[in-house]
């Protein structure tokens, strides 16, 4: 059995979990190819036995570029495919939303798999409520599902009858937020970026990994956020730091955090209670005065100090 695993992965979380996948599968005598989504060449898909897809959630959903990636492939008739996630605190529907638009392909989904991991973002604060995931847990879940998915895409090939499990419905508040979460939305009311010129080296690490190819350093001025899936990588990977929203406004996003935290908290717990997931950090000890923006901030001072 040949498998095609796609990934897109910023902070490698994702690209480990696809790997950790490929294990379990190719423990099952299958020929695994994982890639990142930037490298698949989409005439090539129909060529594998199986195929699978995964992403971390943004704004309770498949990230934008994932989106128009299913969207612009070929047909899929009769092929099969499985999804995966990872996550922060809320899984959101990123899994839902991809066998929705792979079924429109023609593909029938086989397999549902999340991830919780750690979050990154300028607005929110560092540890999160996930810090500490995927832990080797998590990983040796994911080799699991590999291992599963192996065996249930075997039976479905031979016309056995295949009981495909599904997501646990998450509440319909959350399906409705994400509806509102369209490119057009976030555009209009998301902070705006900018490129501080005197602290920019041009090193060129944003552009490299703008996973849309939104950003042009040597603009006049910069090109920033076009265009964009407002993942805010660029601002947290800026070794410079140089990267900010205009006049350093992330408030409102940073008052939003805590109660967000309040609320997706017992959904927590109760995946804790049945052993889905871990409390590797104290939820009580989170810092929300401090974004993780600010104490890149700090550290740049701090070298600037010892320097």
């Amino acid at each position: 059995m040949k498998i095609l695993i796609i990934y897109f992965s910023q902070t490698n979380y994702t690209k480990k979990v696809a790997q950790c996948i490929s294990e379990g599968a190719a423990a099952e005598g299958a020929e695994c190819r994982v890639v990142s989504i930037i490298d698949v060449e989409k005439s090539t898909v129909g060529e594998y036995d199986l195929v699978g897809i995964g992403c971390p959630v943004f704004y309770y959903q498949e990230p934008f570029n994932v989106r128009w990636f299913i969207e612009d492939l070929p047909s899929l008739t009769g092929q099969s495919w499985f999804v995966f996630c990872t996550h922060g605190s809320m899984r959101g529907f990123a899994l839902e939303f991809m066998a929705r638009d792979l079924a429109r392909k023609g593909a029938r989904v086989i397999g549902y798999h999340d991830t919780y991991a750690h979050a990154t973002a300028p607005f929110i604060p560092g540890p999160t409520l996930t810090t500490g995931h995927p832990d080797e847990i998590g990983y040796e879940e994911a080799r699991g599902f590999g291992r599963e998915i192996v065996d249930r895409a075997r039976k479905i090939a031979a016309g056995e009858p295949v009981e495909v499990p599904v997501p646990e419905p998450m509440p319909e508040k959350y399906r409705i937020r994400s509806g509102f979460m369209t490119p057009l939305v976030l555009e209009i009311y998301l902070p705006k970026l900018e490129v501080d010129l005197l602290s920019c080296t041009l090193c060129r690490t944003c552009e490299k990994r703008c996973p849309v190819g939104g950003i042009d350093i040597d603009a006049c001025p910069p090109r920033l956020q076009d265009p964009c899936i407002w993942c805010y990588h660029c601002v947290m990977m800026c070794p410079q730091v140089a990267i900010d929203a205009k006049n350093s406004d992330w408030k409102w996003m940073r008052k939003e955090i805590p109660g967000m935290y309040a609320e997706f908290r017992p959904l927590l717990e109760k995946d804790a209670a049945r052993g889905k997931y871990r409390f590797i950090t104290d939820p009580d000890s989170i810092d929300y005065s401090t974004s993780q923006l600010d104490q890149r901030k700090q550290k740049k001072q701090q070298r600037r100090k010892a320097g």
